[in-house]
């Protein structure tokens, strides 16, 4: 009979993959470090710490997060496009170019009842501290 704890403390050890297995895994996963490693049979921390250790793995890493964040414009784009006012407000809130336009949102700091607010100045003696 095999007991539980000789299950988790006898595990077969994984064979280190390869750049090029670290790398397709990245690409199949567009960037997800944790799906990567999923899918490489590693550990998420393991996979980490190959990637840093690795400028072509670091690129690599890169590169697919920012055609992540290309492709999500481009359907953020498409569906102001089509009119969806979720993705209308996102885009004015959001965007740098409708900021400048005045398209942001405004925080006022206020008192109790919108009244001033008041401020304390207390000079400390550090040498009494």
């Amino acid at each position: 009979m095999v007991m539980a704890d000789e299950l988790i403390h006898h595990k077969t050890p994984q064979k280190r993959p390869s750049a090029a297995q670290v790398e397709d895994a990245i690409r199949r996963a567009a960037g997800n470090v944790t799906a990567a490693a999923r899918g490489l049979g590693v550990g998420r921390t393991a996979l980490h710490a190959r990637i840093a250790k690795s400028p072509d793995l670091q690129r690599v890493l890169q590169e697919e997060r920012e055609a992540l964040v290309d492709m999500a414009e481009s359907a953020l784009r498409a569906e102001v496009l089509d009119r969806n006012m979720t993705a209308i407000i996102w885009t004015l809130k959001a965007s740098p170019e409708a900021k400048r336009r005045g398209w942001s949102e405004r925080h006022e700091l206020g008192g109790p009842d919108g009244g001033p607010v008041t401020i304390a100045v207390v000079n400390v003696d550090v040498d009494k501290v």
